[in-house]
């Protein structure tokens, strides 16, 4: 049996492992066995760099002792030095120092062992390092200086060791960021004193224009906005491009203390930026209640607009802050304040819905029929919109329900038009004139019925609409259902007694239009009505005559539709012919085929009572063919089954 054999490691890697493992006495070992002390693993890491890592100051002067080398880097740059300062391995670091270690040696991104110390907050790494002259401001590729990562991660010891040792103060990173910018970023109020101690520049702003007061208003916080405000930072300065202010940015993002601590350090309330906008509109188009208390208590001013016209209570209106609305009108907000076009703050709530901000203006005595430029009142928009309560609410308050826009639509029209069934029931509960035309002469009845609402149109016929009222061109609301096919309410008319052969000023009725659309439904309906089927234009022509429509062809000829030769042109003629042709071989083919299934039926019956007698299995009497039912009308058959009203000759 071959026993198994043990491979030998090599020993620069056992000697890895003894200085990551700190095991001192291995390393010696290992080192007069003849290990290589510089030897690297794959990422670059030498023994040394391991041992300094991991805190094993015995080994690392060990492997110093042996002559390894200190600064031997891994593969990004990394010295056992700075892998020490990272990990905050003093006396490690103190070790290497005194071995000659490069201090200021840099990894490939440029942070070098003080910048990593200062990092991570090691306070006696980087008191090592200053006092071996490491250099103080040597920045990384991205520009942060050891100063600006101390402040960044708000270690306010190590900050304060590096401005006692001379460190740039204000040398910024990248895109013009300060030590004292990123730590009012990040809200590091002490980090922010010891900067302003040392007499940073307070107003110092980054590439974008961004000041730390700014950037500290942004972010709320209200410590380090009263550091800056007590080292005399600029409480009004703007950021390109908008020029928005620290209290409107404050206010923007609904930091009540911070406004309130600007407000007393003396910020202009009133400050707007490039497009108009104060700090009370910001806060009032966000929504924020406590900050627009707080500016309506300092006498911002309450009906400044923007360049487009809004004020704060138009914009909080448009979002439907109610809370806000309400703060605004107790201060004496303008209610009636418009825009270009003539809205205000009620016709905005009236088109949103706002049923509790329309409450408030109205109640704090806003117009409730003001009109726009269009003549459309907060009603009318209401109306529209189909916004019952605001409807309701508006009715209550005494608004004008006739008052009609320039059109001549009211709002009982609108909410016709648009199918507004609730709104209608409302507007006529409160007496709203349901015979009111606009400028073309038509009714609520008139737009409901072309636009197919039946809801409406039965709740206008229940309360006494004219049925037959006559548009300024002679169109009534039967033929305008008729026109646009909406049966429904063709049969609803009809049956309200509406005038079937009701004509406009040319003759047209109800029958001419829906057969010359191929409505026929709408031509079913109306002939069964009663409607004169032959009712002749001046010219002569018939519903015949003025229909492309196959199925309506069928249906008029079948329903004994006059034709009269000295009408029809050739194309007329040749279609007319053709198509009572189809229709007669139809019925024969139908007829038929009627007659070959009773035959088939009776031979069934036949062979049934055959077996009967020779006593076999006769099916039930449901699986039984009936012969007995009387023939369908073929005609009917076939308007029943076809389907080609999408067909024009």
């Amino acid at each position: 049996m071959e026993m198994s054999r043990t491979v030998p490691i090599d020993n620069n890697i056992l000697l890895h492992i003894a200085a990551h493992r700190g095991n001192a006495p291995r390393v010696a070992r290992l080192l007069e066995a003849g290990a290589d002390k510089d030897k690297a693993i794959e990422d670059g890491a030498t023994p040394l760099l391991v041992a300094a890592q991991n805190g094993h100051k015995p080994v690392v002067q060990q492997l110093l002792a042996a002559g390894a080398d200190k600064d031997k880097a891994k593969n990004d740059g990394a010295t056992p030095l700075l892998m020490a300062a990272q990990k905050g391995h003093e006396p490690v670091v103190a070790a290497l120092l005194d071995a000659g270690a490069d201090k200021d040696k840099a990894k490939n991104d440029g942070a070098t062992p003080l910048l990593i110390a200062a990092q991570k907050g090691h306070g006696a790494v980087v008191a090592a390092l200053l006092e071996a002259e490491a250099d103080k401001d040597k920045a990384m590729q991205n520009g942060a200086t050891p100063l600006f990562m101390a402040a960044k991660n708000g270690h306010e010891a190590v900050v304060q060791q590096l401005l006692e040792a001379g460190a740039d103060k204000d040398k910024a990173a990248q895109g013009g960021t300060t030590p004292l910018l990123i730590a009012a970023r990040n809200g590091h109020e002490g980090v922010v004193a010891r900067l302003l101690e040392k007499e940073a520049e307070a107003d110092k702003a980054d590439e974008s224009g961004v000041t730390p007061l700014f950037i500290a208003a942004q972010e709320g916080h209200e410590p380090v906005v009263a550091r800056l405000l007590g080292a005399g930072a600029d409480t009004n300065k703007a950021i390109p491009p908008d020029g928005a202010t620290p209290l409107i940015i404050a206010a923007h993002e609904g930091h009540e203390p911070v406004v309130a601590r600007l407000l007393k350090a003396g910020a202009d309330k009133n400050k707007a930026d490039k497009n108009g906008a104060t700090p009370l509109y910001i806060a009032a188009q966000n929504g924020h209640e406590p900050v627009v208390a707080r500016l309506l208590k300092e006498r911002a001013n309450k009906d400044e607009a923007k360049q487009d016209g809004t004020t704060p209570l138009y914009i909080a209106t448009w979002n439907g802050h109610e809370p806000v609305v309400k703060l605004l009108l107790d201060a004496r907000a303008d209610t009636d304040k418009a825009i270009q076009g003539g809205w205000t703050p009620l016709h905005i709530a009236a088109h949103k819905g706002y049923a509790a901000v329309v409450k408030r203006l109205l109640e704090a005595g806003a117009k409730k029929d003001h009109a726009l430029q269009t003549g459309a009142t907060p009603l009318y928009i209401a109306a529209e919109r189909n916004h019952e309560p605001v409807v309701s609410l508006l009715l209550q308050k005494g608004a004008n329900k006739n008052q009609a826009a320039e059109t001549g639509a009211t709002p009982l029209f609108m909410a016709a038009q648009y199918g507004n069934e609730v709104v209608v029931k409302r507007l006529l509960e409160a007496g709203a004139d349901m015979e009111k035309a606009d400028r073309k002469g038509d009714t609520p009845l008139c737009v409901a019925a072309a636009y197919g609402h039946g809801a409406v149109v039965a709740r206008l016929l229940e309360a006494g609409a004219d049925k037959d009222h006559a548009r300024e061109d002679g169109r009534t609301p039967l033929f305008l259902a008729a026109q646009e096919g909406h049966e429904p309410v063709v049969a609803r008319l009809l049956k309200a007694g509406a005038d079937k052969d009701k004509a406009k000023q040319d003759g047209w009725t109800a029958l001419h239009i829906a057969a010359h659309n191929g409505h026929q439904p709408v031509v079913a309906r109306l002939l069964e009505a009663g409607a004169n089927i032959n009712q002749a234009l001046p010219d002569g022509h018939t519903a015949l005559y003025l229909t492309r429509y196959v199925t309506v062809i069928d249906y008029l000829l079948e329903s004994g539709a006059k034709r009269y030769s000295q009408h029809e042109t050739s194309e007329q003629k040749i279609l007319l012919d053709s198509r009572k042709q189809i229709i007669d071989k139809i019925r024969r083919l139908e007829e038929k085929q009627w007659q070959t299934q009773v035959e088939i039926a009776e031979a069934q019956a036949a062979v049934a009572r055959k077996r009967q007698k020779e006593g076999r299995i006769v099916p039930r009497r449901s699986q039984m063919p009936s012969t007995s039912r009387p023939l369908r009308d073929p005609t009917l058959h076939v308007l029943a089954r076809r389907k080609l009203s999408h067909l024009r000759f």
